[in-house]
C-alpha cells in the first residue's frame, strides 16, 4: 500500500472517530426539556349552564357550549379534564372549537371539582373562581386556545383534576363543540418536559400563620420555599382538603362560618409538578358574629343630615338612624334617597373618611405599601334596576377627586357581575371598569383596594380584578368605605333607608 494511501485512510478512520465522539457528546448533553410528549386530553364531562327562566335546566347531553354575558340570561360553559395520566407540564393550552357572534374575549377561570354534566344547571352551579387567562376571538370558526399553564401546573401537582369555566365579556353569543358533538371536540393539550431530570421538589413552605378577620375569613400568609428551578405556587389546604391556589406568599379563606375553628396546610409545587412537604399545622378560629372588627380611631364619619362625627365619638359607641349595629352584627350605613350633600359632591352619604390617630385628616403617598382590606355586605339598594352603590374609595385629596370608586350593583352589570370601579385621574374624565364577580344581597364578600409602589390594584374575594399604574405622581390620598349611594340625590334628609351598607371587618395598613 503507497504511503499517501495509508495515510488517508487513517485520516478518514480519525475523522470518523470525532464525529462519533462528537455525536455522542451531543445526544449525551440534551438541554433538559429537549424531548418533550404532547398529550391531548378530552374532557370527562362538559356543558353550560344558563340563567333566567333556563337556570334549572341541564345540558349535559347537548353538542354545543353555549357562552354570553348578558344581564339576566348568562351562559357560562363549564368543562372538566382528569390529569392523572399526566406526568408532568412545561406547558398547557384549553382548545375550543366554535366562534362568536362579534368581536369579544373569551376568558377561562377556574372552578371547583364538584360538579357533573348529567346534573349541572345554572341553580347548582359551583362559584366562578379566579381569572385563568383570556384570549381575542371573533367570528372565525377556528380552534381558540387560552394558554392555562399556571393553573394547570397547580391542578396536576394537587387533586390531579382541572375544572374551568368560559365566559366572554360584551354580551356576544359564542358557541363551541362539546365532547357530544363528535367533532372537534374540547382538548387540553399538555407538553410534558419528559427526561427534564428534575425531581426535585421545593422546600416546605415555612411559618405558616392563619388569622381570622371575621365570622367568615381567614388570612394565611406564610414564608416562600425555595427550589433548584424555580417555585410555580403553592397549594391550599383547609381540615386537609384542597381548597385553593396562590402564586403569592398569602391567601384569604372565605364563605366560612361563624365560630369555627379551621387548620391549615400549604405545599409548594414547581414546573415538574414536583411537590413539596407540608407546611407547618396553623389554625384559627373565626368571630362570632356578633360584632364588626373597625378601629374607629383612624376614622371621621361623615353622614347624610350634614354632621361629620369624630373619631373619639365613634370609638365611644356612637349610634344614629345612618349609622348603628345591624340585626347579625355588623356595623350598619343608612344612605336615604335625599340628604345632605358634601362639597363637590350631588349624593349624600354615610361613610367613614381616613383620619390619623391624631385626629387630623389623613394624606398619605402611594411610594409605600397601603392597603384597606374590608369584609361586607349591601342588605338593601335603593334606585331600582340602575342602583348603583361606592363602598369604598382611594380619594386623590391634592386634587379632590376619587382616584378609584368601587361600586356594587344588585342588577348585575354588562359582564354579569355586581361590582365595577369608576377610575379617574382628572374631573369629569372617568372611564368604568366591570368586573364578572357575583355577590347577591345580604351576601357578605370581602374587597381590597391598594395603592402600592405607585400601582392601583383592586381584589374581590382574594381575586385580583384590576391593575393600573396613575400615569401622575406626588399626590396625596387617603381611603374611605361605607355607603354612598350613586342615586341619592341632595335635598331633605330624612331616615326613611334608601341603602344600607355593613362592613363585619375593616383593616388599614400603612407601611
Amino acid at each position: 500500500m503507497a504511503k499517501h494511501d495509508f495515510h488517508s485512510m487513517s485520516m478518514k478512520k480519525l475523522l470518523v472517530f470525532l464525529l462519533s465522539a462528537l455525536m455522542i457528546f451531543s445526544f449525551t448533553n440534551v438541554p433538559p426539556h429537549a424531548y418533550a410528549s404532547s398529550i391531548a386530553l378530552t374532557p370527562t364531562d362538559d356543558t353550560y349552564v344558563y340563567e333566567g327562566t333556563n337556570a334549572g335546566t341541564n345540558y349535559g347531553s347537548s353538542t354545543t357550549l353555549a357562552v354570553k354575558t348578558a344581564s339576566g340570561s348568562n351562559r357560562y360553559a363549564y368543562l372538566k379534564f382528569n390529569l392523572s395520566s399526566v406526568a408532568s407540564v412545561s406547558s398547557a393550552k384549553l382548545r375550543v372549537y366554535g366562534s362568536a357572534s362579534a368581536s369579544t374575549t373569551l376568558n377561562a377561570y377556574s372552578t371547583t371539582d364538584s360538579w357533573s354534566e348529567s346534573t349541572l344547571t345554572w341553580n347548582n352551579k359551583p362559584a366562578v373562581g379566579n381569572l385563568i387567562n383570556g384570549i381575542p376571538i371573533n367570528t372565525t370558526v377556528m380552534y381558540n386556545e387560552i394558554d392555562v399553564t399556571s393553573y394547570v401546573q397547580a391542578q396536576l401537582a394537587g387533586v390531579k383534576i382541572a375544572s374551568f369555566v368560559l365566559e366572554e365579556t360584551v354580551g356576544k353569543y359564542s358557541t363551541f363543540n362539546s365532547k357530544e358533538s363528535g367533532s372537534n371536540i374540547p382538548q387540553l393539550v399538555i407538553e410534558q418536559g419528559v427526561g427534564s431530570g428534575d425531581t426535585q421538589p421545593p422546600t416546605a413552605p415555612a411559618n405558616l400563620t392563619a388569622t381570622a378577620t371575621s365570622s367568615s375569613q381567614i388570612n394565611l400568609s406564610w414564608t416562600a420555599s425555595t427550589d433548584n428551578v424555580s417555585v410555580n405556587g403553592y397549594n391550599i389546604y383547609r381540615n386537609g382538603t384542597q381548597v385553593g391556589i396562590s402564586t403569592s406568599t398569602s391567601y384569604s379563606d372565605t364563605g366560612l362560618s361563624a365560630s369555627t375553628s379551621y387548620s391549615y396546610t400549604v405545599k409548594a409545587y414547581d414546573a415538574a409538578s414536583n411537590v413539596s412537604s407540608a407546611s407547618n399545622t396553623a389554625s384559627a378560629t373565626t368571630a362570632a358574629g356578633s360584632g364588626a372588627i373597625i378601629d374607629y380611631h383612624i376614622w371621621a364619619l361623615q353622614q347624610p343630615d350634614g354632621s361629620t362625627i369624630s373619631s373619639s365619638q365613634l370609638v365611644s359607641g356612637y349610634s344614629s338612624p345612618y349609622f348603628y349595629k345591624a340585626s347579625d352584627g355588623g356595623q350598619a350605613f343608612m344612605d336615604p334617597k335625599t340628604g345632605a350633600t358634601t362639597s363637590g359632591s350631588v349624593h349624600p352619604r354615610s361613610e367613614l373618611r381616613e383620619q390619623t390617630t391624631g385626629g387630623a385628616n389623613a394624606a398619605w403617598s402611594w411610594t409605600g405599601t397601603n392597603t384597606m382590606t374590608n369584609t361586607a355586605a349591601v342588605t338593601l339598594q335603593g334606585g331600582g334596576t340602575s342602583g348603583k352603590t361606592t363602598i369604598a374609595q382611594v380619594f386623590d385629596s391634592t386634587d379632590s377627586i376619587p382616584l378609584c370608586e368601587l361600586e356594587y350593583t344588585a342588577t348585575p352589570n354588562s359582564s354579569g357581575g355586581n361590582f365595577q370601579i369608576l377610575y379617574e385621574e382628572a374631573k369629569g374624565a372617568g372611564t368604568n371598569i366591570y368586573f364578572n364577580n357575583t355577590a347577591a344581597l345580604n351576601s357578605k364578600f370581602t374587597y381590597e383596594l391598594s395603592l402600592s409602589g405607585g400601582v392601583l390594584t383592586v381584589y374581590i374575594n382574594g381575586q385580583q380584578v384590576y391593575s393600573r399604574t396613575p400615569s401622575y405622581s406626588g399626590k396625596q390620598f387617603y381611603f374611605k368605605c361605607g355607603d354612598y349611594d350613586q342615586t341619592a340625590t341632595s335635598g331633605t334628609v330624612t331616615t326613611t333607608p334608601y341603602t344600607i351598607v355593613e362592613l363585619y371587618y375593616v383593616n388599614v395598613v400603612h407601611q
